[in-house]
């Protein structure tokens, strides 16, 4: 944490914003404990080391805040639940983007919280996704279709944030 200090104080005051940021979706992201699948190459769903939840394109359109934080075109992934990011969408693909509803699909992430949160199993499941409800510019819901054991056509809704959480 020393060196992230001193390193802070080295920077311009713009690139000091973004280190500070991507200091607090690393801590963020070790204190919730992802499991080693959903690390990679990144610590969150639509984050790099390079820039958090940059995956912009030139579409234009609502955006989304991907990492609970920034707003993001397109993403490749999602926090579902902010407060603890025990779900999650990741590997993101989309069909259509823009106008009320965006499509696309990818891989959901959600911990059963068995026998707590913090001792819980991650699971994932193929979903297709639909975000929708703009509000301020921003896609405020997701709603998910899954294909569950037992339950063929299991449908989970998110509220998405609508302003930075932290």
């Amino acid at each position: 944490m020393t060196n992230l200090l001193r390193a802070r104080h080295r920077v311009g005051s713009r690139r000091r914003a973004s280190l500070v940021v991507g200091a607090l979706v690393t801590v963020f992201g070790a204190l919730v404990v992802l499991p080693a699948h959903a690390a990679g190459p990144s610590t969150l769903p639509g984050t790099s080391a390079r820039s958090p939840a940059r995956v912009e394109s030139t579409v234009s359109g609502p955006k989304v805040l991907a990492d609970c934080v920034h707003e993001v075109r397109r993403p490749t992934g999602i926090i579902l639940a902010c407060a603890d990011a025990n779900a999650y969408l990741k590997g993101l693909s989309w069909r259509t983007w823009g106008g009320a509803v965006a499509r696309g699909r990818g891989v959901y992430w959600a911990n059963d919280c068995v026998p707590d949160c913090a001792a819980g199993h991650f699971h994932r499941h193929l979903a297709y996704v639909h975000l929708s409800r703009v509000r301020l510019g921003l896609y405020s819901r997701a709603t998910l279709f899954l294909s569950l054991r037992g339950h063929p056509h299991h449908i989970e809704v998110f509220d998405l944030a609508t302003r930075p959480v932290g």
